[in-house]
C-alpha cells in the first residue's frame, strides 16, 4: 500500500511539474552569413568591412571576414540576441584586441528580412553615426 502511494505521489509530481516546463522554438535564424559591416557618420566617409556572422538559438558571433588584404576595423564580437519588433543585440563581449567598442553593434536595430538574407539598421546617437549590418546565408 505505501508503494502505491508513493508511486501515485510521484506520478502527480511529474505530470504537474510537466505543464510548468517552457521549451523554447528553435531560431530559423540560425546558421552562418557573409556580409558587411558599414559605419556611415554624419561627418567624414563611411568606415567597412566583410565580416562572419553566425546565430544559434539566442547567440550571436560577428568576426573579421579575412578574405581580402585590408587591415581589420571592426571588434570581434558575440553576445545574446533577442527578437522582438527589433533585433536586439546584447551582453556583447569584445574580442582581446585593439578596436574602438563604440563601433561595436549593440542595442536595437531595425530589422529586414527575406529568405536568405538580414538586414540591421541602427543609428548610434552617441557616435552620430548609422550602423549597417548585410549578411547573406552561407548554403549549407
Amino acid at each position: 500500500m505505501n508503494r502505491l502511494f508513493l508511486i501515485l505521489i510521484i506520478i502527480c509530481l511529474i505530470v504537474g511539474c510537466a505543464k510548468d516546463i517552457i521549451i523554447p522554438q528553435a531560431s530559423d535564424l540560425r546558421g552562418d552569413y557573409k556580409g558587411l559591416y558599414e559605419i556611415d557618420p554624419d561627418t567624414g566617409p563611411t568606415r567597412e568591412q566583410y565580416i562572419a556572422w553566425t546565430f544559434s538559438d539566442n547567440r550571436f558571433w560577428m568576426t573579421a571576414d579575412r578574405t581580402d588584404e585590408k587591415p581589420q576595423i571592426f571588434c570581434d564580437v558575440n553576445g545574446f540576441y533577442e527578437i522582438t519588433d527589433m533585433m536586439v543585440l546584447k551582453d556583447t563581449v569584445v574580442a582581446e584586441q585593439t578596436c574602438q567598442h563604440y563601433e561595436v553593434p549593440v542595442g536595437e536595430f531595425k530589422m529586414r528580412r527575406s529568405a536568405d538574407s538580414v538586414i540591421l539598421k541602427q543609428y548610434d546617437v552617441a557616435i552620430h553615426a548609422f550602423k549597417n549590418i548585410t549578411i547573406v546565408k552561407v548554403s549549407e
